[in-house]
């Protein structure tokens, strides 16, 4: 089984522009990496949702791995630009949902829009890498600096350097992903 989901490095997103993503995994689209949806600014990524070595590989949900933001768990790849309200669900988020998510406005405690059925985590970054959600899966900030978000808003989402600078949530069974589906969704700024 694969260990992780990594994104398309697509131009239209390494623009240094913010941009909404979200990643649906659900088993009853085949259960594979290349079933894996990608929705860009609210629209679903046909054909280009995700890469692995294997297209074909399963997504692993039973893994203990720890969910990192900013890096793979093998340390082969790290994410230059910043993240911003990182969501995630045990559950796959419908279209509706996402366009919704993606329209919301700012919002430093638990917004009202936001979908709560199964709501894992939720991290508006405001000011730290604390769980909003109640559930209590606060981050550890490795490297990463605290810089404006996708709103403007300062100190409101983490930039990440591309050489290491990481948050690590800790272990992924803790945070749900052991059910057999889950959406990841958040603000992303890609510099290269």
């Amino acid at each position: 089984a694969a260990t992780g989901v990594v994104t398309r490095g697509d131009d239209g997103l390494i623009n240094a522009e913010w941009h909404h993503c979200a990643l649906i995994f659900d088993p009853a689209d085949g259960g594979a990496i290349n079933s894996v949806k990608m929705y860009i600014d609210g629209v679903e990524q046909i054909g280009i949702a995700c890469f692995a070595l294997d297209q074909n590989a399963q997504v692993n949900t039973t893994a203990t791995l720890p969910v990192i933001f900013g890096k793979t768990t093998s340390d082969v790849r790290f994410l230059d630009g910043d993240l911003d309200d990182i969501g995630i669900w045990e559950r796959s988020l419908s279209p509706h949902e996402i366009v919704g998510l993606f329209a919301g406005d700012i919002a430093i405690e638990l917004p009202s829009w936001l979908p709560s059925e199964c709501l894992v985590a939720w991290f508006p970054f405001d000011g730290d890498a604390y769980d909003a959600s109640a559930n209590g899966h606060h981050g550890i900030v490795n490297g990463a600096v605290l810089t404006n978000g996708h709103t403007g808003l300062v100190q409101s989402a983490y930039a990440f350097d591309g050489a290491g600078a990481n948050i690590d949530l800790g272990n992924a069974s803790e945070l749900g992903r052991a059910s057999t589906s889950f959406s990841i969704l958040g603000w992303v700024r890609l510099d290269e």
